[in-house]
């Protein structure tokens, strides 16, 4: 059951780093893996992967759209394997159409280039600084 829970995580998160590639490559700026995932000390019994977009420039409300769809894809893809949630911390969770016993949940942090010139904190400072130091660089 560990292997196949542990390969569907690992799928999950093939699927949005192969969207976001695809939707999103001419405004993102960079897209990392932040968190236990990215540090390999995920929890299987409540796995979450977490991934911070830093857009160019100014994030635009098309841009949250196009994340939206983005994750609602995934969900799509994995609906008769796994219940995915989606949570745009720190502002919104969606509650998943379909449960299965098995979830994964997915946190898009979003962010621009702008807010990172600027040195504006994202959430808080202790949390920020704990992307500092688990994080892996996906692609930008």
């Amino acid at each position: 059951m560990a292997y196949e829970v542990n390969q569907v995580i690992k799928e999950v998160n093939n699927e949005v780093i192969s969207l976001a590639q695809s939707h999103l490559i001419d405004r993102l700026l960079s897209l990392y893996l932040v968190g236990s995932f990215a540090t390999k000390s995920i929890s299987y019994a409540r796995p979450d992967i977490n991934y911070r977009l830093v857009f160019k420039g100014n994030v635009a409300a098309d841009d949250f759209l196009i994340v939206g769809r983005v994750f609602q894809l995934v969900e799509d893809a994995f609906m008769d394997r796994a219940t995915i949630r989606i949570e745009f911390r720190p502002f919104r969770y969606i509650k998943p159409r379909d449960i299965h016993d098995f979830e994964v949940s997915l946190n898009p942090i979003i962010t621009s280039e702008q807010q990172i010139n600027a040195e504006q904190v994202i959430f808080n400072k202790w949390r920020t600084q704990g992307f500092i130091h688990n994080h892996q660089l996906i692609f930008g």
